[in-house]
């Protein structure tokens, strides 16, 4: 009886082992599964690399950012691919110049001037962390996490080059408001001081004041700048019967922006005798009232 009891007992404890190990399992295959779920949703690019800095898995986000599979991936070093890297592989890096601290002090590093090199070798500007995987018996590897910021670095430098542009406008502003020749009375010094402190502040190549005739037929040159030569001229003609479109919009009174003025509807009866001529592929045309 005794050992029939210990047979059933040791049969019981198999089949609880048994049970536990599978619930065990179960437990740490779904816990896997949200975790990877977690991994693949990420909107940024992640990556996990050993302690050499190979990578050993990646997300989908960082797949489509990188130009590669999982698998193609697998086993290269990152800093060939991302800039900022490690300085233990300085020579090997992408950007020699730019490195991070060792992953043994612990401390995450974050940058906003990080770039990635996609497969067909563009260069992707990235915002990069970067956080140590620390043990008991030394550095296990890094997660890296980054994003691509083009669209943010574009909005910065448009950012700049405005403020820029409104600090030159400004400052040509004051210029011409303490510029004797703009009151003087002599018009024709105005227009030579106002056309080349707006080239220089807009950074333009020609800038001119032109005038309808008496008849509106026709608008005359009063005063041109043109910056690469420093000169100044003045006396050019164009007639509204060789421009029909332009002196349709002229007389609308309404701002002439054209980006591709050789394309432009409004601009393009320029193109053979005064555009392309002169290499000129913008125009904006603003009406005096």
């Amino acid at each position: 009886l005794l050992e029939r009891s210990l047979a059933l007992s040791s049969k019981e404890m198999q089949d609880l082992y048994a049970q536990l190990k599978q619930s065990s399992d179960t437990q740490l295959a779904q816990e896997r599964n949200k975790l990877q779920a977690v991994v693949h949703s990420l909107g940024d690019g992640l990556c996990v690399v050993d302690s050499e800095w190979k990578i050993r898995m990646t997300n989908q986000q960082a797949e489509k950012l990188f130009s590669g599979t999982a698998q193609a991936l697998c086993g290269r070093p990152v800093y060939q691919m991302i800039s900022p890297g490690p300085e233990k592989f300085r020579e090997a890096c992408l950007i020699t110049d730019a490195t991070f601290p060792p992953l043994e002090s612990g401390e995450p590093y974050r940058t906003d001037d990080g770039v990635l090199v996609t497969a067909d070798g563009q260069l992707v500007p990235i915002s990069l962390v970067v956080t140590p995987m620390l043990s008991d018996s030394g550095v296990m590897g890094a997660v890296l996490v980054f994003r691509d910021i083009s669209h943010q670095k574009q909005v910065e430098r448009e950012r700049l080059h405005t403020e820029g542009l409104l600090r030159r406008i400004q400052t040509g502003l004051s210029e011409l408001a303490k510029n004797a020749q703009v009151y003087g009375g002599n018009l024709q010094e105005a227009f030579r001081t106002i056309t080349q402190v707006a080239a220089e502040c807009l950074r333009t190549e020609r800038v001119s004041i032109w005038f309808f005739t008496q008849d509106r037929s026709a608008i005359q040159c009063a005063a041109l700048y043109q910056s690469a030569t420093r000169e100044h001229s003045q006396g050019s003609v164009l007639m509204a019967t060789d421009y029909p479109k332009y002196f349709k919009e002229l007389n609308s009174e309404r701002i002439i922006p054209a980006d591709n003025a050789q394309a432009d509807s409004r601009t393009n009866e320029f193109t053979a005798t005064y555009l392309a001529p002169l290499g000129i592929t913008s125009m904006l045309d603003v009406p005096i009232r």
